[in-house]
């Protein structure tokens, strides 16, 4: 979240983005053991086996998936990743609605946190909290089963609030924060391209010797 909030609040410049290198360093050198143990530990391999399941869920019902909140009614294994929960519960469909709805968001909170401070001084300042906010519980979501957490809207209706009170600016630039077609576009891409990078990273954990980590 930090870093987010860091990276999305000014300018991109080396010494921000040596910072950020050693702040990710200090964590893995003096972070909680956890946090140095190997991928091939049971809970991981355990992970794995669940994203794979999630997967052949998909893809036995790629377009409306098993059903909302139908998980556990075919698997025991908790699928600890909201995105693979999503697409294997809700198919390709509901997915690109979730996925696309957190991608606009961020992407409107982005635009607002980077406008220039006379117009909106207090909105700014909360569009960089709330983008390194949502960010962070995306990232952590990835590897958690938060799917349909009340958090996750409650932060995506606070954004959107957000960006109506912006939108009423008469000094902003006309179309800034509108959702285009070609958000929409890159909304289905993106949700879409996001299930086979899952699978590769499932592939190469078990190439990389996955399967015999206990």
């Amino acid at each position: 979240m930090i870093l987010a909030y860091m990276w999305m609040t000014g300018r991109r410049s080396f010494f921000r983005l040596i910072f950020s290198i050693a702040l990710i360093a200090a964590a893995a050198v003096l972070g909680p053991e956890r946090a140095t143990q190997t991928v091939y530990e049971g809970s991981a391999g355990g992970r794995i086996v669940a994203w794979g399941v999630g997967n052949s869920f998909l893809k036995a019902n790629p377009l409306f998936g098993i059903g909302y909140n139908r998980w556990g009614d075919f698997e025991r294994l908790v699928a600890h990743s909201s995105f693979v929960t999503c697409y294997a519960e809700l198919g390709l469909v509901g997915y690109f609605f979730w996925f696309t709805l957190i991608y606009v968001v961020l992407r409107a909170l982005l635009r607002i946190a980077r406008l220039p401070r006379h117009l909106d001084p207090l909105a700014i300042r909360l569009a960089g909290g709330l983008f390194a906010g949502l960010v962070g519980y995306v990232t952590c979501a990835f590897f958690l089963t938060r799917t349909y957490n009340p958090v996750l809207y409650f932060l995506l209706g606070l954004g959107v609030g957000l960006i109506r009170h912006v939108q009423r600016n008469p000094q902003l630039p006309p179309g800034l924060l509108n959702v285009t077609r070609r958000d929409l576009l890159w909304g289905g891409v993106m949700s879409v391209a996001s299930i086979p990078a899952i699978w590769v990273g499932i592939r190469l954990y078990w190439a990389m010797g996955g399967g015999s980590g206990g």
